[in-house]
């Protein structure tokens, strides 16, 4: 009776340290195997493979470089004279260096960069002059778009996102993707849990549903939000509707951003690899999902750089085929329509 008592108190201390790791995002490092962590922190594979684990689609790909001088978290923002708010296609330094730092050592300008989806909030509390014109980059991937412009952005906290967080937090809605995360981190079950994914597959074709769609021979691998039935997706059939309501959330953004804080905005979408790279797998039809966004931006005269027809036209692959993100030469395309505009701008205040 004893050993089942202490049987128990095992189980439950386990099973509330588990709650507690999901709800708080967190697990120790005691806990992660060390060797998989590392491995993700220098970036030598991509991270869809990390989410799938079968060694078949485990390629090396480009290693991250070190931040360069600009420090970020001390950059003012009223000195700063590029604003951007982007994810981590902005973010990432695999190769060569993020965007915003690109940017800032070819203008020899400051940029306040943050990794944020809503910058109103930001703005309302770090920035109170508008004497002087700023200019502000919002870069968003094709699948967060939807979700990130279904509502107005405030100034204020935005209130339905901080109830969704709680909710999310009560009940998280990728519970079953933590348990997978846990199960393939842990020092204990990684090594098991890798054994068993290249079984499963080799045996029975079976992969993560985290990257369900995906090709041997090459080998790529799409993330599942690109692929599913939701509004993230190639196959979600939006409704103008649904397109109008997502055009006049950025325009509102826009105006915003102009008429209260004189900040001209300009928005940048980062196609989904799917998008882009399906026919290497099928002959499906896009659901032009960007192409129409962008045409009702510009009956808003909403200022955008259309990353989607740059890529459209390259012969080179822009992203790497394990990865989520574009490499080094999506980047610079990317990299170098945005001084394009950039300059143009700046030259147009010269000449007026």
């Amino acid at each position: 009776m004893r050993i089942v008592n202490i049987l128990k108190l095992i189980f439950g201390f386990s099973s509330l340290f588990i709650l507690i790791c999901f709800r708080f995002n967190y697990i120790p490092d005691i806990f992660i195997d060390q060797s998989i962590e590392m491995e993700e922190k220098i970036g030598i594979y991509g991270d869809l493979y990390y989410l799938c684990r079968v060694d078949i689609f485990k390629t090396k790909l480009d290693s991250f470089v070190k931040e360069n001088k600009i420090n970020y978290n001390n950059t003012n923002i009223e000195d700063a004279e590029t604003l951007i708010f982007g994810d981590s296609f902005f973010d990432d330094r695999r190769g060569i260096q993020n965007i915003p730092e690109l940017l800032s050592d070819s203008l020899n300008r400051k940029i306040f960069y943050r990794n944020e989806a809503f910058p109103l909030s930001i703005i309302s509390e770090k920035y109170n002059s508008n004497k002087k014109e700023k200019i502000l980059i919002y870069e968003a991937t094709e699948r967060r778009v939807s979700n990130d412009f279904n509502k107005q952005h405030t100034y204020s906290a935005n209130n339905y996102q901080n109830v969704a967080n709680v909710l999310k937090f009560i009940e998280p809605y990728d519970i079953e993707n933590k348990y997978q995360f846990l199960l393939s981190r842990s020092v204990i079950s990684s090594r098991l849990y890798s054994n068993l994914t290249n079984l499963k597959f080799s045996l029975f074709g079976l992969i993560s549903d985290l990257t369900p769609v995906y090709l041997e021979t090459q080998p790529w691998l799409f993330y599942f939000q690109e692929v599913n039935g939701k509004n993230t997706s190639f196959y979600y059939q939006h409704t103008q509707l649904e397109i109008d309501n997502i055009a006049n959330n950025i325009q509102s953004l826009s105006l915003n951003l102009k008429e209260k804080n004189n900040i001209d905005f300009i928005f940048v979408m980062i196609p989904n690899k799917y998008t882009l790279y399906h026919n290497i797998l099928n002959n499906d039809t896009y659901n032009n999902f960007i192409p129409r966004l962008q045409n009702e931006l510009k009956k808003r005269t909403v200022s955008y750089i259309d990353i989607y027809e740059l890529f459209k036209k390259s012969k080179e692959i822009l992203y790497y085929p394990t990865d989520t993100h574009f490499n080094k030469k999506g980047k610079v395309l990317v990299f170098y329509a945005l001084k394009k505009r950039l300059l143009e701008i700046e030259n147009n205040k010269l000449t007026h």
